[in-house]
């Protein structure tokens, strides 16, 4: 059987409310800014740089016609026969009510999801703005979409540590001299990144990137940070990365939180 036909190409605007596709317009510039082209770092068998970036911000707008033809209904408040179908690579949750929030310290009211499952982004925003931390979560969300998209399976505990790693990293090179690492886990993962080479030369956030592996020991001892954290569940377990076209037969619509937020 050959494989299904992928058409590349911008997607009609028409094909989603224009709520998104102001967002997924926000979020391609994130990504192909460059402060995140300017990310370039390796950890366990994962490599984020800006090549992973862009194929998640090409892959917010392509015709993928693998995906099903099933109308969207990504805010609760508003009736599925208000949008047309989609086919991009990704769906996106966003806005007010389409967030469940986890426990047990997961998610805050801030950030974000993404599920690789039914390759959708979950969002409790609609729009970026200029809000930095709001664009960090963007980044960091992207990495497990872009791992999602390459099928790059690996550790679970490593591909959460690449979102955070990445998240600070595209928060400093943004900020500079006010970037402070909003939390405990956040700061751990900034000593995580220097001490395994990713200090703040002058010219990071610029191309060509300067790129570092985390090490081993380095890379176990964030493990426990996390695990520590609120993911202990993703120990021993492998990340969900099953590709971006696998969708057809499953639900679109996310009625539980995936294991990692």
């Amino acid at each position: 059987m050959s494989p299904p036909r992928r058409v590349q190409g911008l997607a009609p605007p028409s094909l989603m409310p224009m709520a998104e596709v102001q967002l997924r317009q926000e979020m391609q510039k994130v990504l192909r800014s460059p402060e995140c082209q300017g990310i370039s770092f390796t950890i366990g068998s994962f490599t984020v740089n800006g090549g992973l970036f862009e194929l998640v911000a090409q892959g917010l707008f392509d015709v993928d016609s693998s995906k099903p033809a099933k109308h969207w209904k990504g805010n609760v408040d508003a009736p599925a026969t208000d949008f047309l179908p989609i086919r991009t690579n990704y769906f996106v949750q966003s806005g007010a009510g389409s967030l469940v929030v986890a426990t047990g310290g997961g998610l805050g009211a801030t950030l974000g999801s993404y599920a690789p499952g039914a390759d959708t982004f979950i969002f409790p925003f609609s729009s970026i703005g200029d809000n930095a931390q709001t664009a960090g979560t963007v980044v960091h969300e992207c990495v497990h979409a872009g791992f999602d998209t390459q099928r790059a399976v690996g550790d679970a505990l490593d591909d959460e540590a690449a979102g955070r790693i990445a998240k600070e990293l595209y928060l400093y090179a943004r900020l500079r001299k006010d970037y402070r690492p909003a939390d405990t886990v956040a700061g751990a993962v900034w000593v995580a990144a220097m001490a395994s080479g990713g200090g703040p030369p002058q010219s990071f956030g610029k191309s060509p990137a300067q790129s570092f592996r985390v090490a081993d020991n380095v890379r176990l001892w964030l493990h426990g940070v996390l695990k520590s954290n609120g993911y202990q569940t993703l120990d021993g377990k492998k990340n969900g990365a099953d590709g971006v076209t696998q969708l057809a037969g499953k639900s679109l619509g996310v009625t539980s939180m995936p294991k990692r937020p």
